[in-house]
């Protein structure tokens, strides 16, 4: 703007700053460009006093042509009904632009920053006092959302589509071949040595699995492994990425339908370990219980298919079967019939089981996966956002759909390995 003075009048001379005017001026050029840029069939259509398209038509522009320190403005306002309004000319008639423009995202961001990263409502206020933007608290509201500040006080976390079940809970195999293991929690009860007691017990019980996966979130792959020379068992362990539990949902939400029942049946009492050996025994009965697949309507169909069928075959929390008389059996006949019952039986399981899991009850959309080089918040239990960790992912790894769950981010204390359901996008802002 200085320069076209100058080339006017040779003889002005200028402050070292820009003043309130000169930035005024700028600011209308600017806008001026900008509007002959975006709405040049609108301004020859306004010229030639033609009807506009109805989005822009209902909010009656006019054509403000006018001179201010020798340079001529030719600016679109909007007419509306604020005419004898005790407000200023530019709020009464505000210039009009669109949302798509680099100069309008940048002006919002400065507006936003300027007036103590204000919201969305309270932008669109600020906002209209010069311009009026069509879809106006949209446009705002992706400067709040995307401004880093802001989306540190509100962070939002990553999500994935959910994966497909793993094929260890698809095949027919005997009861606690593959397990996991979850910490439950303290219980006040005292012994050396609980870890190997209670996998030794675990055993005695159910039988020695060939694959443990662990929840646990202290232990270390080398734990893992001096705890399997001390069991003297081939146990495979696999550990699950630390802070994700969501990862064995399946014992997770075992571990915390044992713990309501612990709690409303114990509450503060002190037990013997003799006499919490015995409730748990009863809770482990009791969720051993619950019917697996939904129940049906017909009173024909009997009871409902529990845990405890394929454990013991009836519910643990029912009456014992009736006697059944002694009489001469064929053994391999019988053993071949108990064959075919077995496979019929896990036919018509699977197809009524099995098929109750196809539906995915959450995490239905497939996101874009995270790729190496994103900044991101790391989620911390019980810290405010605000104190979240800021890191740079550097390893993502892709499960066999192809879709990234885990990866790992280097921050100032190392490199952590995290889900992305504990990590928020850091946007980057566009200027």
């Amino acid at each position: 703007m200085r320069f076209f003075v100058v080339l006017k009048d040779k003889t002005k001379v200028f402050e070292e700053s820009p003043t309130a005017e000169e930035l005024h001026l700028a600011f209308l050029k600017i806008v001026e460009t900008v509007q002959n840029n975006e709405f040049s069939e609108e301004i020859q259509k306004l010229k030639r006093k033609l009807t506009l398209s109805n989005h822009i038509q209902k909010l009656n522009p006019f054509l403000h042509e006018f001179n201010d320190n020798n340079c001529s403005f030719s600016l679109i306002r909007v007419g509306g009904r604020l005419l004898h309004a005790p407000i200023e000319y530019d709020a009464k008639f505000p210039l009009l632009l669109t949302k798509n423009s680099q100069f309008i995202k940048v002006y919002l961001t400065h507006l936003h920053r300027k007036n103590c990263h204000a919201g969305a409502q309270a932008m669109v206020a600020l906002l209209r006092q010069k311009i009026w933007i069509i879809n106006a608290k949209e446009a705002c509201q992706k400067v709040v959302r995307n401004g880093v500040q802001c989306f540190r006080y509100k962070p939002k976390l990553l999500q994935q589509i959910m994966g497909n079940l793993p094929a260890d809970r698809l095949r027919a195999q005997r009861p606690f071949l593959i397990c996991g293991v979850d910490f439950c929690g303290p219980v006040y009860w005292s012994t050396r040595n609980s870890e190997d007691d209670s996998l030794r017990q675990r055993d005695e019980l159910c039988g020695s699995p060939e694959d443990l996966e662990r929840g646990w979130r202290r232990v270390r792959a080398r734990e893992a492994s001096h705890l399997l020379v001390r069991s003297r068992r081939r146990v495979q362990f696999r550990l699950h990425t630390s802070k994700s539990p969501h990862f064995g949902g399946l014992w997770e939400a075992a571990v915390k339908a044992a713990k309501t029942l612990l709690h409303r049946t114990v509450g503060n009492a002190l037990l013997t370990a003799e006499e919490l050996l015995t409730v748990l025994i009863e809770v482990e009965a009791i969720l051993n219980s619950r019917p697996i697949a939904p129940l049906s309507a017909d009173p024909n169909d009997g009871e409902a298919l529990t845990p405890a069928h394929l454990l013991v075959g009836s519910p643990l929390r029912s009456l014992p079967p009736e006697n059944v008389p002694e009489q001469q059996m064929a053994c391999l006949r019988r053993w071949q019939l108990l064959c075919w019952l077995k496979q019929q039986f896990w036919q018509k399981w699977s197809k009524a089981y099995l098929l109750c899991l196809q539906v995915r009850s959450k995490w239905i959309n497939e996101q874009p996966n995270l790729i190496v080089g994103k900044l991101v918040l790391i989620h911390e239990d019980h810290t405010p956002p605000q104190q979240w960790a800021m890191g740079r992912v550097v390893v993502v790894v892709e499960g066999q759909d192809g879709k990234v769950r885990v990866t790992d981010i280097k921050t100032r204390n190392g490199i952590l390995r995290r889900p992305i359901v504990k990590l928020a996008l850091i946007p980057e802002e566009e200027f």
